[in-house]
């Protein structure tokens, strides 16, 4: 299947069961390793807001929710400058905190939140990532629970959006060359 955004074609790449299945995996992880913890899941908004909410359903136990609004593209490209927008008051001092990204690519972005969130003094500041470019990943400290691991193509749907659209599909779409 195709779509079409911005007079450019996707072709459908990943489908509604294999994210689930992802998603799945990833709460599985995140208990195992805090099985009693209270858990902060800081959602990066706006593009994991979808993979956030599937994950906090998917995670038993005690779940309370942030949210932290950063950017770095414009378009289909990252512009390489991380801009942090504004983040919920929600304290993360001695807390077990889960950050949240639809994608990590270069890295620079959840880089510089959890630099920022990491002032907080939390107990653990870890991140979960639906989607990793590890091939473009430019160093840092790598996602603790990734999802899929994805080659370097630009990618849209279930949260993920080119200039704001396209978040609303189900399934994750790859631009087609």
């Amino acid at each position: 299947m195709e779509v079409k955004i911005h007079n450019s074609t996707f072709e459908s790449w990943l489908l509604p069961s294999e994210i689930a299945e992802a998603v799945s995996i990833i709460a599985h992880q995140i208990r195992k390793e805090f099985p009693a913890e209270r858990l902060v899941l800081m959602c990066v908004m706006k593009g994991s807001i979808v993979f956030f909410a599937d994950l906090l359903r998917q995670l038993e136990g005690e779940v309370e929710m942030g949210f932290v609004s950063a950017s770095s593209y414009r378009g289909t490209a990252s512009t390489g400058i991380v801009q942090i927008h504004a983040r919920s008051e929600i304290s993360l001092k001695d807390k077990v905190c889960i950050l949240v990204e639809d994608i990590v690519d270069t890295g620079q972005t959840i880089q510089a939140i959890r630099d920022i969130l990491s002032l907080e003094k939390p107990k653990a500041l870890k991140v979960a990532t639906l989607l990793y470019k590890k091939e473009t990943f430019l160093g840092g400290d790598e996602p603790d629970y990734v999802g899929i691991e994805i080659p370097n193509e630009f990618v849209v749907g279930y949260g993920l959006d080119f200039d704001e659209l396209g978040r609303n599909l189900e399934g994750i779409y790859k631009l087609k060359r």
